[in-house]
């Protein structure tokens, strides 16, 4: 993205293609529930990620970097920033 203000024909693409394929993702009943299966949830996460991404906000996942672990055990109501 050039401007923070302006989105690329480009990435105005991906992100019609991403809220179309989660929606999809989320609108599935294959086991009959009312819950998505948990590959279409987990798809939907991802597409979800990317969609923000695209927006620069910066997407982690709690527990899959080993530097970030020790700060997201600490957050919570008596310590909001974390160690």
């Amino acid at each position: 993205m050039v401007d923070k203000n302006l989105l690329t024909a480009q990435e105005q693409e991906e992100l019609f293609r991403l809220g179309d394929d989660i929606q999809k993702d989320l609108s599935c009943d294959a086991n009959g529930t009312g819950i998505p299966c948990r590959t279409d949830r987990l798809s939907a996460v991802e597409n979800m990620k990317r969609y923000l991404e695209i927006h620069e906000y910066d997407v982690i996942a709690p527990g899959k970097y080993k530097e970030d672990e020790q700060k997201v055990r600490t957050l919570g109501p008596d310590n909001p920033e974390g160690a």
